[in-house]
């Protein structure tokens, strides 16, 4: 997606998350102090498996089979993983918070995106199996602070970029497939879980805050724009050491730009062409990021048409600036990562709304409509591809169908009658399919 020319640089930009502390998701308020024993103790869960049984344990999240239950069971049934759940449960709390400095730091120190995506997956299949065995809140207290924990992160990537290597968007991205990776096991827990009190309307509320403590899609991609602008400006510098900083994400080899720079120096003609041609792209760069900020504050379906004409333009050559063609990223293709992830948010509330309506009723609703709560404030979610209901069918076994029509905008299926999710198969689909007891998407 990220183009080498700056695919090892970020722009330093101060952007700490600022969350006030709710009482959210039921348990005693936590002590006053950071966060960073939550980080220590996600960091702590890929220490209790050896990588043959990280591998049966991430496996444990699609397939429950025997190898991967084993695994399981001998490391969260009263094993050290167990111990790890529970102190990201305990610090839930605490997640809610501001970060402070120190927080930042030791994010962005001890975690990259490899160790926070195993994080992430070795706790969503502990999460599954405690949720099996019927500990739900314990479970999904765990998921709730490791989704925090990958907004936490890119945050802390902002307030310190230059000690990443990597760009803002690329860290948004990973950010996305982390929080995915907890809504799909948060929806699972929901969803098998039979706890009574106000379990499911602060679960929803606190989906709610999560939702609203997201990192700005617009920050993001300011900062990718002045990461970007700031490396055009290097090799329009014609400094070879500080293109040598560059690494990997160098166009030329080192040595050969050396020759190049050291030449256009000679020219005082060439160096005011590259000056004008630095100008141009810097000018583009701004005029792509601009549509795409614009977009980005757009309904799904408006959105994607307006970067389908951003990205247009790029493709057909209306940029001619060779920076501009190497530098931009395909925006469009992770603004609907961004809004699936909207749409698990959206879909792991409405599972709430469903258990709160079977819980008083014995029964799910004959509509969707039927679980409007509006005097406990909790409204149903809309679909954020169409804007629209998620599509509901109440299955004559006495399940159900919830169904977001996803990024093509329209369903895949019928979506009628009898539902087995092993047999279901997405296919060219891209809906996202929950049921009483799963989720599927592609």
């Amino acid at each position: 997606m990220i183009k080498n020319i700056y695919s090892k640089f970020i722009i330093v930009i101060l952007a700490a998350l600022s969350i006030a502390a709710l009482p959210l998701y039921g348990g005693a308020a936590e002590k006053p102090g950071t966060k960073i024993k939550v980080y220590e103790s996600a960091l702590k869960i890929s220490g209790c498996f050896d990588t043959e049984e990280i591998n049966s344990a991430v496996k444990y999240l699609s397939e429950t089979d025997e190898a991967a239950l084993k695994v399981i069971e001998e490391k969260i049934a009263g094993g050290s993983a167990y111990e790890v759940i529970l102190s990201l449960g305990n610090g839930l709390q605490e997640m809610f918070k501001p970060l402070t400095a120190a927080e930042c730091d030791f994010l962005v120190k001890n975690f990259n995106f490899s160790g926070l995506r195993q994080s992430t997956k070795l706790i969503a299949a502990a999460a599954k199996f405690l949720s099996y065995r019927g500990k739900t809140a314990t479970a999904g207290r765990a998921l709730l602070a490791a989704c925090m924990m990958s907004i936490h992160y890119e945050s802390a990537a902002a307030a310190g970029a230059n000690k990443l290597e990597s760009s803002s968007l690329i860290t948004k991205m990973v950010s996305v497939a982390c929080q995915k990776i907890c809504l799909e096991a948060l929806i699972i827990n929901v969803l098998e879980g039979e706890p009574g009190g106000n379990y499911f309307s602060n679960f929803y509320k606190t989906l709610d805050y999560i939702s609203k403590s997201q990192f700005s899609v617009n920050k993001t991609l300011e900062n990718e724009r002045a990461g970007i602008e700031k490396v055009i400006r290097i090799y329009a510098s014609m400094d070879a050491e500080k293109v040598k900083e560059l690494k990997d994400g160098a166009i030329y080899p080192p040595e050969v730009y050396s020759i190049l720079a050291a030449e256009i120096k000679k020219s005082p003609f060439a160096l005011k062409v590259a000056k004008l041609y630095t100008d141009e792209a810097i000018a583009q760069v701004s005029e792509v990021f601009s549509k795409y900020g614009k977009a980005a504050k757009l309904p799904f379906k408006e959105a994607f048409k307006a970067l389908e004409e951003a990205d247009k333009k790029l493709t057909s050559g209306g940029y001619n600036n060779f920076f501009t063609m190497v530098s931009i990223p395909n925006f469009n293709r992770a603004n609907t990562m961004i809004i699936r992830n909207s749409a698990f948010l959206a879909m792991a509330q409405t599972a709430a709304l469903l258990k709160l309506y079977k819980n008083a009723n014995k029964k799910f609703p004959d509509a969707l409509s039927d679980c409007a709560a509006e005097p406990a404030g909790l409204k149903i979610p809309k679909d954020p591809f169409t804007q629209e209901n998620f599509k509901y069918v109440k299955l004559a076994t006495g399940g159900f169908i919830l169904v977001s029509a996803g990024a093509d905008m329209r369903f895949g299926a019928k979506y009628e009658g009898r539902f087995d999710s092993k047999e279901f198969r997405l296919g060219s689909s891209d809906d996202i399919v929950m049921t009483e007891n799963s989720i599927t998407s592609k």
